[in-house]
């Protein structure tokens, strides 16, 4: 039986942005072509894009943001139970690290060759855990889950911004909002549930190997 340990439980909702799962469903609000063909015929069939197809604002984004690349995001969003939750995820070559900067607790969890570390850096100590104890994690974006809607323009935390549409496999609808070609956050909408929206901060493709590490003097805890 898998264990969910506090500190992930704010994951989930970030890692659904992206991970794929279910079947693909059609968006609600795309483009139709509603008018009648001449002679009472039936009007064409709309031509969707095939999940996975990328927008213009987004492409670029999404071909660092995904498995296996090198990235920093530093988000922040609504927390379960009220207020909010600020995020640093790394990740490179397949290794994950994230932490919380406003956390009090100097506390790393880091994802590297199959296994799961909880690091306290303040108190010098590892603890290493089979990666199948653990859910809620973040997971790497998988933008094959996604298919691309169409493009626009709305207000993103009192600023218009461009954005880019997708529908994702799991059945929610998103936009993600990008400025200067940098991700500036994400509209998450279902139907029948209030949006919920992430305010990146920081979006760059770098990472130091730092965050990945675990120095050699750290005690090593149990599990369980």
């Amino acid at each position: 039986m898998k264990r969910v340990f506090p500190i992930l439980l704010a994951m989930t909702l970030a890692a659904a942005l992206f991970a794929g799962c279910g079947k693909t469903t059609t968006d609600a609000h795309r483009t139709t072509m509603a008018a009648s063909t001449p002679g009472g015929a039936a009007a064409p069939q709309e031509t969707q894009p095939p999940t996975g197809a990328l927008g213009p604002l987004t492409k670029d984004i999404f071909a660092v943001y995904t498995e296996g690349g090198t990235y920093h995001v530093k988000h922040v969003g609504p927390m379960a139970g009220g207020g909010e939750l600020t995020e640093d995820i790394y990740a490179k070559g397949g290794s994950l690290a994230w932490m919380y900067p406003d956390s009090p607790d100097d506390y790393r969890a880091v994802i590297r060759d199959g296994w799961f570390y909880e690091v306290n850096d303040a108190q010098k100590t590892a603890r290493k855990i089979p990666l199948e104890e653990i859910a809620g994690y973040p997971v790497p974006p998988d933008s094959a889950a996604l298919r691309y809607v169409g493009s626009g323009r709305a207000d993103f935390k009192g600023e218009e911004l461009d954005y880019d549409e997708y529908s994702h496999a799991a059945g929610f609808r998103a936009l993600y909002f990008v400025k200067d070609g940098v991700l500036k956050g994400i509209r998450y909408t279902e139907d029948g549930m209030a949006d919920i929206e992430w305010e990146y901060l920081v979006f760059e493709a770098e990472a130091p190997d730092s965050v990945f590490g675990i120095p050699a003097d750290y005690t090593e805890l149990k599990f369980p």
